[in-house]
């Protein structure tokens, strides 16, 4: 059972997340930017400061951008390379989740579940597949809090002093991913689950040992980096973090409920399975540990991140592991999970939060281990236990046919919108389309039929961890499947390798914020000037090598006007904008193509504005 499950977890992985890495172009800006940065440290040789488009670019700490720079120079400079660490973060946080429930939370089964609930939640698999930091920091903070929890629960000194050492080296691994945010998300769940437990003398009393091991991991480079840039602690302090969270002009600025429906959002599909895994609790429960730890791991984070003014909905990306362990805890105990002894007796595995119980029947009624679950023994009693597994079944089946149904409701609407030619509908399959969308609602409908099938399985457990990998193909397909008009909108990458052959190596090339990184990660330049608003490459641009590289609509007219004659002038920017005046203040380009939300433009040399039309007499 343990291997055929744990064969049927990687295949998922595999499927879902390794297959399709390459398959789907980078959306635009993160992807790329995280991308355009190793790829300048690879070209540079310089890897201690981060650059994007030659400018510094001091938003992030280094070791996101090394792990990609590896991978490129393992893999080379594509999309599987600069997405592979964040998939492989995210077997590693999904790894860690077995390993963790699997000891505390109620067995392999209940491990093997977590992780299969962790790796098919939208909002994880989104940033699984997706080239952004969000993922490996979340591996470290898991990592972390993976070892705080041994090292909580650990007998000996010496090993509670390894457990605190690997402790403070994961912490000392997201602070150079994403600075101090390492601290902020492992201390508010320790400090609040230690006060739970009451036990915050031994937090005090061991602390020297995973800062010593956070300063041996995080210390070296701060260093390094305060004298390569010394102003470089001022920004990223100051700018990065107090006015990010708490400034009054905070950037992401949104209000204060704002990850309600992120969360919600992001835990589906396993969010319909909520209300059985909630009944699968008792009062007793939150005595054990590990329950307090992975509550506490939900909650304090979830107040934090929505008390801060800076929100983005890839911020709650660390606490979706402990929901999973929350989610099959409690549809583990909700589906009455049982285990058969050598000789044949049932028996329940109750959870007591650092290790399990067995409450074993023989001939007459079960007397509970724990306060948690009773069973059906085999005399003919009837126990809370199997009253609850009954009911469990129900509810669990009831929340398979409301995902079904909602998965059937937008296979029928994605046909509807199509046949209807709907043009109302912002995002729809175009012509040429006709097979994803048929694709589209096919997988959908197969997804709805077999989550009611395999909900129906008399095996609940099975039935359970079977249910993780209905959606693998959906998953995989998804990354193809998208239509093309989103592609447009966000992903310029193939207009502009289409567009690229066009562009002489050494010509001027600008482009706006908005699609800077595309522009530099296409042609492979550091030397892209900046159109309009400066947005985060302010302050490289205020840096020395940043002069003369930026430039408003105007200022661009006057440059391509006074370039020399038949010099190319290659432009990309937002085409709204240009559409709504701006084109009257450039020059006539010789060569234009829109697509979605950009507008590709290449001007010659002395070119100049076109005089206002005469306006006609009435």
């Amino acid at each position: 059972m343990k291997t055929r499950t744990a064969i049927a977890l990687a295949g998922l992985f595999a499927l879902a997340y390794l297959l399709p890495l390459g398959m789907r172009p980078f959306f635009q800006p993160d992807e790329f930017r995280y991308a355009e940065i190793p790829r300048e440290m690879l070209a540079s040789g310089d890897w201690i400061t981060p650059r994007l488009d030659g400018l510094r670019y001091f938003e992030k700490p280094p070791l996101g951008y090394w792990m990609t720079a590896l991978s490129m120079s393992a893999f080379g400079e594509n999309h599987f390379a600069a997405r592979l660490p964040s998939a492989l973060s995210a077997a590693g946080t999904a790894l860690l989740l077995l390993f963790l429930v699997g000891r505390f939370g109620g067995g392999f089964a209940a491990g093997a579940l977590a992780a299969g609930i962790l790796l098919t939640s939208g909002l994880f698999f989104a940033l699984g597949c997706f080239n952004i930091l969000d993922m490996p920091l979340t591996f470290f903070l898991t990592l972390a809090l993976f070892a705080f929890f041994h090292a909580y629960t650990a007998e000996s000194g010496r090993r509670k002093a390894a457990w605190l050492a690997l402790f403070g080296a994961a912490c000392g691994a997201a602070f150079l991913m994403k600075g101090f945010l390492a601290f902020a998300v492992p201390g508010l769940v320790i400090v609040s689950f230690m006060a739970w437990e009451r036990s915050t003398g031994r937090l005090l009393r061991w602390a020297w040992v995973p800062a010593l091991t956070v300063l041996a991991v995080a210390l070296p480079w701060a260093v390094v980096m305060h004298r390569h840039e010394p102003d470089f602690w001022r920004y990223f302090i100051v700018v990065e973090h107090l006015q990010r969270f708490m400034g009054k002009e905070a950037q992401h600025a949104e209000p204060i409920w704002f990850y309600i429906p992120v969360v919600l959002g992001g835990f589906a599909p396993w969010v319909f399975f909520a209300p059985a895994a909630w009944t699968g609790y008792r009062r007793e429960d939150l005595r054990t540990p590990f329950v307090r730890f992975a509550i506490c791991w939900v909650v304090l984070p979830f107040l934090f991140f929505s008390a801060s003014k800076g929100k983005l909905g890839t911020y709650v990306l660390p606490l979706m592991p402990a929901l999973a362990a929350l989610a099959a805890m409690g549809l583990g105990r909700y589906l009455g999970e049982r285990r058969t002894t050598d000789d044949g007796r049932r028996t329940t595995t109750a959870d007591d939060g650092r290790g399990t119980a067995t409450d074993t029947a023989g001939g007459g009624c079960a007397t509970p281990a724990t306060a948690a679950a009773t069973d059906t023994a085999e005399g003919g009693c009837t126990t809370p236990a199997a009253t609850g597994a009954a009911q469990g079944r129900s509810l669990y089946r009831g929340a398979a046919w409301v995902l079904a149904g909602v998965l059937a409701a937008v296979a029928v609407g994605i046909v509807t919108v199509q046949l209807a030619a709907l043009s109302s509908v912002p995002v729809r399959y175009g012509p040429g389309e006709e097979w994803k969308w048929i694709c589209a609602a096919a997988v959908l409908l197969i997804w709805a039929a077999l989550v009611v099938l395999v909900t129906r399985d008399e095996d609940a457990q099975r039935g359970a961890l079977l249910l993780c990998l209905v959606p693998c193909a959906a998953l995989m397909l998804s990354h193809v499947l998208l239509p093309r008009s989103v592609e447009a909108y966000c992903a310029p990458g193939r207009m502009l390798e289409r567009l690229r052959a066009g562009v002489p190596p050494k010509s001027p090339l600008g482009a706006d914020t908005g699609s800077l990184h595309a522009v530099c990660w296409t042609f492979k330049r550091t030397d892209v000037m900046v159109i309009r608003s400066s947005g985060e490459v302010a302050y490289g641009l205020a840096q020395p090598e940043g002069k003369g590289r930026h430039f408003s609509i105007d200022a661009l007219a006057q440059f391509i006007r006074h370039r020399p004659a038949n010099e190319i002038v290659t432009v990309v920017i937002d085409c709204e904008r240009y559409a709504e005046g701006e084109s009257e203040r450039l020059p006539t380009p010789v060569c234009r193509e829109i697509s979605g939300g950009y507008a590709f433009l290449q001007f010659i040399g002395g070119s100049v504005v076109a005089p206002p039309k005469p306006k006609e007499k009435p």
